[in-house]
């Protein structure tokens, strides 16, 4: 196309009975809308590059890539690229193997069912077999059976680096987690800048930042067994301290105060 044409798409639908009809959608997209844009079907191109043109008809996805002009780089689609990484192993310690396996196999359905060809994704797994189009054979879909935190950098560094696309990378990582971080087979690594972890009241057993009727009975137990010295600093009265959770209990909830980490209660009740 030359920028400023207008061209109309028609959306033909192939049946299993081998027939096929013309239909209307009015789902139409463009990836990259500052190239050309879809609206029913009439396609406008705006500026030279590429764009890959969306329909969804029935819940059924098609494609159809354009060209505007004489683009300086001809990308072979816009949609991006998956790194898909199923962790913990399938060992039978693991309990949540299966839980695992089956959100990894949902995700790249998810994917595939817009528009991501296998191609597009890189998938991390100690499982090979895997049949998601339930045809009982398997669909040879894992690139990599026994990856190592090497692996999975490379996976970024160099296989994604290398897709021609100027799409989004997409990255899910499925496994047992922590704050910050996610344990994969024998190895672990941070998720980009690890928050910083807000620390609750010892009493917030919940980690809800409210204080419930059960954990002020806790806390009012350890008072009277004047215990409540073992659960905090050495220097915190424990009638301040139980005076201080009622008030969280009182209150709607409470916020952590950094500049009065290294006091006795370093946390504020709010009321809204």
């Amino acid at each position: 196309m030359s920028v400023g044409e207008n061209q109309y798409l028609t959306i033909t639908a192939s049946y299993s009975d081998t027939s096929s009809a013309i239909v209307d959608s009015q789902k139409w997209s463009s990836l990259n809308e500052n190239i050309a844009t879809v609206v029913n079907g009439k396609v406008t191109a705006l500026s030279e590059g590429t764009s890959t043109l969306v329909v969804v008809y029935e819940g059924i996805t098609g494609q159809f890539p354009i060209s505007v002009g004489v683009p300086e780089i001809a990308y072979e689609q816009h949609h991006g690229n998956l790194i898909l990484v199923a962790g913990g192993g399938v060992q039978s310690s693991n309990t949540l193997k299966n839980s695992t396996q089956y959100l990894s196999d949902l995700i790249y359905g998810r994917f595939k069912a817009r528009i991501f060809e296998d191609d597009d994704i890189f998938y991390m797994n100690p499982m090979s077999w895997h049949d998601l189009d339930g045809d009982g054979f398997p669909d040879n879909i894992v690139d990599d059976e026994s990856p190592t935190i090497d692996d999975f950098g490379n996976a970024i560094t160099v296989w994604a680096a290398s897709q021609n696309t100027d799409g989004p990378l997409y990255i899910y990582l499925i496994d047992h987690g922590d704050n910050g971080s996610i344990d994969n087979y024998s190895w672990s690594f941070e998720i980009g800048n690890s928050p910083e972890i807000t620390p609750t009241n010892p009493y917030d057993k919940n980690q809800d930042w409210i204080i419930n009727d059960f954990e002020l009975l806790d806390a009012i137990d350890a008072w009277a067994k004047s215990i409540i010295g073992e659960e905090i600093k050495d220097n915190c009265d424990i009638d301040f301290y139980l005076l201080n959770v009622i008030d969280f209990w009182k209150g709607d909830s409470y916020e952590y105060i950094k500049e009065k980490s290294e006091e006795c209660f370093p946390w504020e009740s709010i009321e809204y």
